[in-house]
């Protein structure tokens, strides 16, 4: 049985998801990128709720440190989408200076930029810059 925190944490991307469709229209699928850890937590209910979940996992560099992947796994991932779909909207769960890059390829390409992030503080001047409409939101409001 999920937790309360939980219910709230699936109901937050429920919401945001809900409220970007009703700017935008219909959105036909939404990828979320997580570490196995929290899709063991939430993959099942996010499932059910339509999401498809790519699941990164951490890997050993040479000195033998883990590194998360998920980031990469959503930079490669968007790179193929933008270059191989037909789509129109990119829309990233995030506003990490890290996905700059892959903003600007949408841009080039045309697509139009959604950014949805937590806070003010967590997004990057440079995304702002880009995005075509910014969605703040807590998934645990």
């Amino acid at each position: 049985m999920p937790s309360p925190e939980d219910l709230s944490f699936l109901a937050g991307f429920d919401r945001i998801v809900k409220e970007i469709a009703r700017e935008i229209g219909e959105i036909v699928d939404v990828f979320i990128f997580l570490p196995p850890h929290l899709a063991s937590i939430y993959g099942e209910d996010l499932y059910r709720a339509g999401f498809f979940i790519i699941v990164c996992p951490k890997v050993r560099d040479k000195a033998g440190e883990q590194i998360d992947t998920t980031d990469e796994t959503l930079i490669r991932f968007g790179q193929r989408a933008i270059d191989e779909l037909n789509i129109t909207h990119l829309c990233l769960g995030s506003g990490d200076k890290d996905f700059g890059p892959l903003v600007r390829r949408a841009t080039r390409k045309g697509l139009k930029i959604i950014i949805a992030t937590a806070s003010q503080q967590s997004l990057a001047t440079e995304l702002i810059t880009l995005a075509d409409r910014i969605f703040f939101y807590s998934p645990t409001e």
